[in-house]
């Protein structure tokens, strides 16, 4: 998709709510390094309202929270 409208991927950021992440933790953790080796920058909404806490953080490698 990207490469079909010539957008540099690290102009794209990917929001998602931190339920998202939560969901099926190891498969989105795959899909996100993905995106990370593309160079497209995460970002998490919501954090803190739900179930995780700050060691997740560091295994997702989002760029920024938001809440």
């Amino acid at each position: 998709m990207i490469n079909n409208h010539n957008l540099p991927a690290n102009t794209l950021e990917l929001e998602l709510t931190e339920g998202v992440l939560m969901q099926e933790a190891d498969s989105t953790l795959t899909k996100l390094k993905e995106l990370k080796a593309m160079s497209i920058e995460l970002s998490i909404d919501d954090f803190g309202t739900g179930y995780s806490n700050l060691s997740y953080l560091n295994r997702f490698s989002v760029d920024k929270i938001k809440n």
